[in-house]
């Protein structure tokens, strides 16, 4: 398989890379910085990327069969929509080239809040999100809407509270928005859940919980 993959500096992106090659995938890791990526493979291409430019996510894209896009803006004090305006570029190359799968990282609490229970409301959404991070909330909400209103088989993946811990290859996916005590998922599960939907192709159109 042919995977291209966004965010690939980042701690799942990186985590996707890594577990591609090793299941013998040909890899497209989009980069900002070439040079600081310390990754080298046969199966693997790394090609700097602008995600705010058209042009240079379509070139990313060029001959792969898959999209992941593990963006996320680093300044959640600070206005930066570089997962929506990476998505939207990724949509339209995407179309461009008539390629249709695409997993995209999304995060606990997205979507509807009515969905989830009043701690999530409270406690993820009201608190941490709008109040902390409000600029992330509100850019990956429009990422997610740009999704939905798009021809692609994309799935929207939201995990729980991120780890570093190491890669256990079980985990607990799930359409329903009721987390339970299923609060954390390190980064490299996450990056496996995400190449496992790649492969089986399944969850189309879906959002999904995924935690421990």
């Amino acid at each position: 398989m042919k995977v291209a993959i966004f965010g690939a500096s980042g701690g799942v992106g990186f985590n996707a890379v890594k577990q591609g090659l090793e299941r013998g995938y040909f890899v497209t890791a989009a980069v900002r910085n070439p040079e600081k990526f310390n990754l080298k493979h046969p199966n693997l291409i790394i090609k700097k990327c602008d995600v705010y430019n058209l042009e240079s996510v379509t070139e990313v894209i060029k001959g792969n069969e898959v999209v992941l896009s593990a963006l996320g803006s680093k300044t959640p004090k600070q206005a930066d929509p570089v997962t929506s305006t990476g998505i939207m570029n990724m949509t339209i190359a995407m179309e461009q080239a008539n390629l249709k799968h695409i997993i995209a990282i999304s995060g606990i609490g997205m979507g509807e809040p009515k969905e989830y229970s009043w701690l999530i409301r409270n406690l993820v959404i009201e608190l941490l999100y709008k109040k902390f991070a409000r600029f992330q909330y509100n850019d990956v909400l429009k990422m997610e809407k740009i999704l939905e209103q798009s021809n692609l088989d994309w799935v929207i993946l939201r995990p729980t509270t991120y780890t570093n811990g190491k890669l256990k290859g079980k985990y607990h996916l799930s359409t329903d928005s009721k987390y339970g005590t299923r609060w954390y998922i390190s980064r490299a599960d996450v990056a496996g859940c995400m190449l496992d939907l790649a492969e089986e192709k399944t969850h189309i159109r879906q959002h999904l919980q995924v935690g421990y």
